[in-house]
């Protein structure tokens, strides 16, 4: 099992994301659960990042502070099963199960058994699930709450997980990311090469299913202005669950490189499965994963919307 201090941690963030009161009452709802993860975020990259806004604003602290800063709690430590330095199936498995891994697997623990994750339990409890990621939905981190696998590169498996095809049946409501190639035959430019189409499958079993910006914009009645903002007029058309949303072949692009015509932002989908999974005001686990590239993170971080002071704290509200 992980350490200690890791899941003291894990109980830190749900506190810091505003997690309510887990007492049940007559007048008071289960607790929601929304865990934010940067694939690939560190104290390093988080150092350089305030660095690079000092320099280019100046010493002035609206500047070189973080808009999470204000919500960050502590620290940990971390390493694999068989490695000094985690990978991100591990990491995602021991966030997702509590457990520790190797590198590579997905699921499991590190004697190969399946260990069950927090929105596998969420689900059994009633919430609605959902996932959201600028990753390929089939990456590590959101297949690390919704499959087991014994290596991260079956993500042609673990697309017909997501979509319920386990002995546990459908656990997420919503998946909104990249990753379209994995849903889709090699015959169509797609990646399965069992020549299975998901993405019709999907439609079949009665998923809503948005392939584009334009789709999801229609995702709502007045999609694009209910994104704005998380309020109960805003959830009354965010309510076609199951969802199933495919933006891209492979990952979304970088904030500073993404066509607003083709592809929707992290902000936008955030907010939206906020609002779809609240929609009927019962409570639902969300994990949104958003990937940081190894070179250029210090340039795309103060630029990405969910670091925005707009929609930090609206997220955590």
């Amino acid at each position: 099992m992980i350490p200690t201090t890791l899941l003291a941690t894990l109980f830190n963030v749900v506190i810091m994301l505003g997690m309510v009161s887990a007492e049940n009452s007559s007048h008071k709802r289960s607790p929601s659960v929304i865990v934010l993860i940067p694939d690939g975020f560190g104290a390093s990259q988080a150092t350089l990042t305030r660095e690079f806004l000092r320099a280019k604003y100046g010493i002035d602290e609206r500047f070189n502070k973080l808009a999470f800063d204000d919500y960050h709690v502590g620290s940990i430590m971390t390493k694999s099963a068989n490695n000094l330095v985690t990978d991100s199936a591990a990491a995602g498995t021991a966030f997702a199960c509590g457990a520790n891994t190797n590198n590579g697997i997905i699921g499991y623990d590190e004697d190969i058994e399946v260990c069950p994750t927090i929105l596998e339990g969420a689900k059994a409890k009633g919430y609605k699930t959902g996932l959201v990621t600028t990753t390929r939905i089939t990456h590590a981190t959101p297949a690390a709450f919704s499959s087991h696998v014994y290596d991260r590169d079956l993500e042609a498996d673990i697309a017909t997980m997501q979509l319920g095809e386990y002995v546990l049946g459908p656990q997420v409501d919503l998946l909104w990311g990249g990753g379209r190639s994995f849903f889709s035959p090699a015959s169509a430019n797609g990646s399965r090469t069992d020549e299975r189409d998901l993405v019709a499958e999907a439609k079949e079993k009665g998923w809503n299913v948005v392939l584009s910006k334009e789709e999801f914009d229609a995702y709502g009645k007045d999609g694009k202005a209910r994104r704005s903002r998380i309020s109960v007029k805003a959830r009354e058309n965010w309510s076609h669950l199951p969802s199933l949303g495919l933006f891209a072949d492979s990952h979304l692009d970088y904030d500073i490189d993404r066509d607003e015509s083709e592809q929707p932002s992290l902000s936008e989908m955030a907010i939206g499965a906020l609002n779809a999974l609240d929609a009927d005001d019962e409570p639902f686990f969300l994990m949104v994963c958003f990937l940081f590239p190894v070179m250029s993170f210090p340039f795309l971080l103060p630029l990405d919307p969910i670091f925005h002071d707009s929609a930090f704290p609206e997220i955590k509200q």
